[in-house]
């Protein structure tokens, strides 16, 4: 109940106050009452939250274990071979994907329907050729075509950021119904006109009745004979970056498409962060061990200077140029979604003078955006054709096309998921099936594939929220390896995946992403570029985030951030015992009844205060430095003794979330064995079950 209103409809109790006692008191207990009954409710639905992330992690491990050679949280022995998040020295702040405080901000997304507003006149098919026809959909169905005429522009230019039109060169093609062509060139815009007469005349009106931009992968005749032939011990490289999208997200709104990676067999690092805010500044790094932000740690390697901002890219390497040298065939799939953009001709970059790939399709992009996305920044074009389909499709077909010959692609997707991320569920079934299909086609079998995000979501409300803030710093980076090239470099592998759950950045990934490139070859300039191949090196446990490259606003490793009286009297410090007690039991071999905590006070961990703040770069001063914020989720990293059933004794680190306001908690992670000076060995609780 609104007081003020209360107050003005019992104006005579507050003037006389001796009447208004009893009803002052009755509204303060009704206010006690419903802050202790949504107390009650918001821990239930934290707690139904953990429980349904339980469930449905569940779920995808046991559906994904069968033929994984990667499970999704390695569990093993062997320190040589794999790793645990917690031997590191930097605490990372572990998710479920339905956390609560995003349920609201997280709804569930149908694939795309688009309606169309003119008939389907033209298909241009993988082999190369236009078919003009008439619309099988019987509300576009033109009734005649006698007067019927379709021509062919070629679509060039847009290279640069200022150019925002791209130039339409005539074809000397002129088409009639029913025909079929073959079109060499690999982007183009087809106009079809019919003559109409005027109402109530004989004169005849040439009047435009369809338009449409194609993109396709022209000259694969002349090509494939120059081309080296696929090679599963130097293999072709696929990247999929998905804008704006997190490992937590990608869990959450693409669970096909990750059930049937972890069959593949991909591989996903678990501590990896990026280093910048946006696209651009993230994606450099990767494609070329560049960066044009201000220098973190280390000595300047791959800091471009000022004077060499806006970058040129024709003046350095990139991956693509690397596979160029090797005879492949090479792709840029990037979607721009709007004219003065794209990840090459916006912010710090200047675009290219040439095409830099062999296909590049910034001139098709172009005209899409202005002539058939409807509205702009829109998801749809007047075809009733997806924009997302479009870009899958050349993804895809790529791939395909050149399956048995050395290939590259770089493919961009930004407008499905740049300011919604919850819409990557629009297309989960997508993803899975593309990748479905290069299994069936033998794709895989000689061609690296990274599904990655740039980071995570940043432009939409999810962001404002604690779990939005750790999601924007963590995005997506999954790798799958041919078996060929695994068996060939056998501790590629291994070494990958140790590294998967050390703190690792973006340039880590160029150095790794380079040795695919190089086929084989030494990297003559790898002490050119910071960060570490993560096939051939491991990355330490005491690895800081400016060792890496991360600004201290995007750092997700956690500080020590007490919580006053959080000791062995209070009630926190019993429910902690509670849970790890719970917890332990479910293993069925840990003594229980003989658990020693080792601590008389507990150190909570949370994110710095520029992480939950979400501040875009680092603080020029102390004045830009933020006050001390409240932190939602807090992390406990307790140590306890134990024995197994069998009297061995036990030493164990367990990791706990703590939700301060709803004094919620949950053991998060399998607790791991450790050393008597606490230092975690790689064991966990698990395998001592096992044995």
């Amino acid at each position: 109940m609104n007081i003020l209103k209360f107050m003005k409809r019992n104006w005579l109790r507050v003037l006389y106050p001796s009447r208004w006692k009893p009803f002052l008191l009755i509204l303060m207990c009704l206010s006690g009452s419903m802050i202790v009954y949504k107390s009650v409710i918001v821990s239930k639905s934290i707690s139904t939250a953990i429980n349904l992330s339980k469930q449905n992690y569940e779920r995808f491990v046991n559906e994904t274990s069968e033929g994984s050679t990667t499970p999704s949280t390695p569990k093993t022995t062997e320190k040589s071979q794999y790793s645990n998040l917690l031997e590191n020295e930097c605490r990372f702040p572990s998710l479920i994907p339905w956390e609560f405080d995003i349920q609201h901000l997280s709804p569930v997304a149908a694939p795309i329907l688009c309606p169309k507003n003119m008939s389907n006149l033209a298909t241009f098919d993988e082999d190369g050729y236009l078919l003009i026809h008439n619309d099988l959909d019987e509300n576009f169905r033109r009734k005649s075509f006698k007067n019927v005429m379709c021509n062919v522009s070629k679509l060039v230019g847009g290279l640069r950021p200022n150019q925002k039109v791209a130039l339409e060169i005539p074809m000397n093609l002129t088409l009639k119904m029913t025909s079929k062509t073959k079109i060499n060139v690999d982007q183009f815009v087809v106009r079809c006109y019919d003559k109409l007469k005027e109402n109530g005349t004989n004169i005849e009106t040439e009047v435009l009745i369809y338009q449409r931009g194609f993109a396709g992968f022209a000259n694969q005749e002349t090509n494939k004979p120059t081309l080296a032939k696929a090679n599963p011990k130097a293999p072709s490289l696929v990247v999929l970056v998905l804008d704006s999208t997190s490992r937590n997200q990608f869990l959450r709104h693409a669970p096909k498409s990750w059930s049937y990676m972890n069959q593949l067999g991909f591989m996903t690092l678990n501590g990896y962060t990026k280093v910048g805010d946006n696209s651009g500044v993230n994606l450099l790094p990767i494609v070329a061990g560049l960066t044009a932000e201000t220098q973190v740690g280390e000595d300047g390697r791959g800091v471009l200077k000022k004077t060499e901002v806006p970058v040129q890219h024709e003046k350095y390497e990139h991956l693509w140029d690397l596979f160029k040298k090797r005879n492949c065939v090479t792709m840029i799939n990037d979607d721009i979604m709007h004219p003065s953009r794209g990840l090459f001709a916006y912010h710090y970059h200047k675009g290219f003078a040439k095409p830099p790939t062999n296909y590049y399709f910034r001139p098709f992009e172009i005209f899409n955006v202005k002539q058939q996305v409807k509205p702009k920044l829109g998801e749809c074009t007047v075809h009733g054709v997806p924009v997302m389909t479009q870009h899958f499709d050349l993804f895809e077909k790529f791939s395909r096309a050149y399956k048995d010959y050395c290939h590259f692609s770089f493919n961009f997707f930004t407008t499905l998921t740049h300011d919604h991320a919850y819409q990557l569920e629009a297309v989960d079934e997508q993803i899975r099936d593309i990748l479905e299909t290069f299994n069936a086609l033998g794709v895989m079998n000689n061609t690296a594939v990274v599904i990655m995000g740039d980071h995570g979501n940043r432009i939409g409300g999810i962001q404002h929220t604690y779990t939005g803030r750790i999601e924007e710093r963590a995005p997506l980076f999954s790798l799958y390896l041919p078996e060929e090239f695994k068996k060939a470099h056998p501790e590629f592998e291994k070494n990958f995946n140790f590294n998967a759950n050390r703190l690792t950045s973006n340039y880590d990934i160029y150095r790794t992403l380079k040795e695919i490139a190089l086929a084989g070859q030494e990297d003559k300039e790898a002490s050119k570029y910071r960060g570490y191949n993560l096939f051939r090196e491991q990355v330490p446990t005491n690895r800081k985030c400016s060792e890496a490259g991360i600004p201290e606003n995007f750092c997700l490793c956690m500080q020590k951030d007490p919580l006053p009286k959080f000791n062995q009297t209070s009630k926190q410090y019993t429910l902690l015992k509670q849970r790890i007690s719970s917890k332990l039991k479910e293993y069925g071999c840990i003594n229980i009844t003989n658990i020693n905590f080792l601590e008389d006070i507990l150190q909570t961990h949370s994110i710095s205060d520029m992480a939950r703040k979400g501040m875009r770069s680092p603080p020029a001063n102390e004045t830009q430095i933020p006050p001390r914020m409240f932190k939602e989720q807090r992390f406990i990293y307790t140590y306890i003794t134990t024995t197994t059933t069998n009297e061995h004794p036990l030493r164990l680190m367990v990791e706990v979330k703590y939700y301060p306001k709803e004094e919620v908690m949950d053991v998060i992670s399998t607790p791991i064995l450790v050393t008597e000076d606490n230092k975690p060995i790689g064991i966990s609780i698990t395998d001592v079950c096992k044995n």
